[in-house]
Protein backbone atom coordinates (compact mmCIF):
# COMPACT_ATOMS: atom_id res chain seq x y z
CA UNK A 1 0.00 0.00 0.00
CA UNK A 2 1.84 3.60 -0.80
CA UNK A 3 1.80 6.22 1.41
CA UNK A 4 0.26 9.15 0.38
CA UNK A 5 2.31 12.35 1.41
CA UNK A 6 0.68 15.69 1.97
CA UNK A 7 1.77 19.06 0.94
CA UNK A 8 0.33 21.87 3.18
CA UNK A 9 -1.22 24.25 0.38
CA UNK A 10 -3.82 27.09 0.08
CA UNK A 11 -5.35 28.07 -3.15
CA UNK A 12 -4.53 31.38 -3.03
CA UNK A 13 -0.99 30.57 -1.43
CA UNK A 14 -0.65 28.45 -4.68
CA UNK A 15 -0.95 30.71 -6.88
CA UNK A 16 1.60 33.48 -4.90
CA UNK A 17 3.80 30.43 -4.38
CA UNK A 18 3.84 29.81 -7.91
CA UNK A 19 4.49 33.62 -8.96
CA UNK A 20 6.57 33.87 -6.02
CA UNK A 21 8.97 30.39 -7.31
CA UNK A 22 8.76 31.79 -11.34
CA UNK A 23 9.58 35.61 -10.19
CA UNK A 24 13.08 33.95 -8.94
CA UNK A 25 13.65 31.95 -11.69
CA UNK A 26 13.25 35.36 -13.97
CA UNK A 27 15.96 36.41 -12.21
CA UNK A 28 18.68 34.24 -12.67
CA UNK A 29 20.71 35.09 -15.58
CA UNK A 30 20.10 32.67 -19.15
CA UNK A 31 23.74 31.71 -19.87
CA UNK A 32 23.60 29.56 -16.60
CA UNK A 33 20.73 27.47 -17.59
CA UNK A 34 22.94 25.48 -20.18
CA UNK A 35 23.74 22.24 -19.92
CA UNK A 36 21.17 21.91 -16.79
CA UNK A 37 18.80 19.00 -17.32
CA UNK A 38 16.11 17.74 -14.96
CA UNK A 39 13.98 14.56 -15.36
CA UNK A 40 10.36 13.96 -13.85
CA UNK A 41 11.43 10.74 -12.30
CA UNK A 42 14.31 12.65 -10.67
CA UNK A 43 12.31 15.40 -9.60
CA UNK A 44 9.02 12.45 -8.27
CA UNK A 45 12.07 11.15 -6.37
CA UNK A 46 13.47 14.29 -4.78
CA UNK A 47 10.08 15.22 -3.73
CA UNK A 48 9.31 11.97 -2.10
CA UNK A 49 12.45 12.42 -0.30
CA UNK A 50 11.29 15.51 1.43
CA UNK A 51 8.39 14.46 2.07
CA UNK A 52 9.66 10.82 4.02
CA UNK A 53 12.48 13.05 5.61
CA UNK A 54 10.89 16.31 6.78
CA UNK A 55 6.46 15.07 6.76
CA UNK A 56 4.29 17.60 5.63
CA UNK A 57 5.97 20.19 3.33
CA UNK A 58 5.09 23.49 2.28
CA UNK A 59 4.70 23.70 -1.21
CA UNK A 60 6.89 26.66 -2.00
CA UNK A 61 9.81 24.68 -0.20
CA UNK A 62 10.08 22.03 -3.01
CA UNK A 63 11.77 24.50 -5.12
CA UNK A 64 15.23 25.44 -4.32
CA UNK A 65 15.61 29.21 -4.07
CA UNK A 66 18.00 29.45 -7.14
CA UNK A 67 15.89 26.94 -9.48
CA UNK A 68 15.81 27.99 -13.05
CA UNK A 69 12.51 27.82 -14.77
CA UNK A 70 13.53 24.48 -16.46
CA UNK A 71 13.66 22.96 -13.17
CA UNK A 72 10.62 24.41 -11.86
CA UNK A 73 8.49 23.65 -14.76
CA UNK A 74 10.13 19.79 -14.04
CA UNK A 75 9.36 19.95 -10.32
CA UNK A 76 5.47 21.16 -10.84
CA UNK A 77 5.18 18.14 -13.62
CA UNK A 78 6.54 15.66 -11.05
CA UNK A 79 4.51 16.93 -8.21
CA UNK A 80 1.15 16.58 -10.92
CA UNK A 81 2.14 12.95 -11.75
CA UNK A 82 2.97 12.22 -8.15
CA UNK A 83 -0.62 13.51 -7.79
CA UNK A 84 -1.80 11.82 -10.68
CA UNK A 85 -0.52 7.99 -8.98
CA UNK A 86 -2.17 9.21 -5.92
CA UNK A 87 1.39 9.47 -3.69
CA UNK A 88 1.19 12.86 -2.53
CA UNK A 89 -1.81 14.78 -1.65
CA UNK A 90 -2.75 18.83 -1.79
CA UNK A 91 -4.41 20.03 1.68
CA UNK A 92 -5.93 23.43 2.82
CA UNK A 93 -5.77 24.47 6.02
CA UNK A 94 -9.14 26.15 6.87
CA UNK A 95 -10.81 28.51 9.68
CA UNK A 96 -14.41 27.19 10.22
CA UNK A 97 -14.79 29.32 13.09
CA UNK A 98 -18.13 31.00 13.50
CA UNK A 99 -17.76 34.79 11.29
CA UNK A 100 -15.12 33.54 9.09
CA UNK A 101 -15.39 33.71 5.91
CA UNK A 102 -15.23 30.04 5.17
CA UNK A 103 -17.73 28.99 7.90
CA UNK A 104 -20.01 31.79 5.99
CA UNK A 105 -19.04 30.17 2.71
CA UNK A 106 -20.28 26.82 4.05
CA UNK A 107 -23.35 27.89 5.45
CA UNK A 108 -24.77 29.71 2.31
CA UNK A 109 -24.02 26.16 -0.13
CA UNK A 110 -26.03 24.51 2.91
CA UNK A 111 -28.84 26.77 2.90
CA UNK A 112 -28.62 26.82 -0.93
CA UNK A 113 -28.70 22.56 -0.79
CA UNK A 114 -31.87 23.33 1.73
CA UNK A 115 -33.79 25.49 -0.27
CA UNK A 116 -33.16 23.21 -3.89
CA UNK A 117 -34.41 20.49 -1.86
CA UNK A 118 -37.42 22.26 -0.29
CA UNK A 119 -38.12 23.50 -4.60
CA UNK A 120 -37.85 20.00 -5.49
CA UNK A 121 -40.13 18.68 -3.31
CA UNK A 122 -42.51 21.36 -3.91
CA UNK A 123 -42.18 20.62 -7.51
CA UNK A 124 -43.91 16.92 -6.82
Amino acid sequence: MKKIITILLTAVAFLTACQEVLARADEMPKEELKGIRFSVPDKMDYVLERTRSEGQVSFVTLFPEDAPKGEIIVTFLALLELLRQHRVNFITPADYTKGSRTYELVCRIIDKIRIDFDLLKLSR
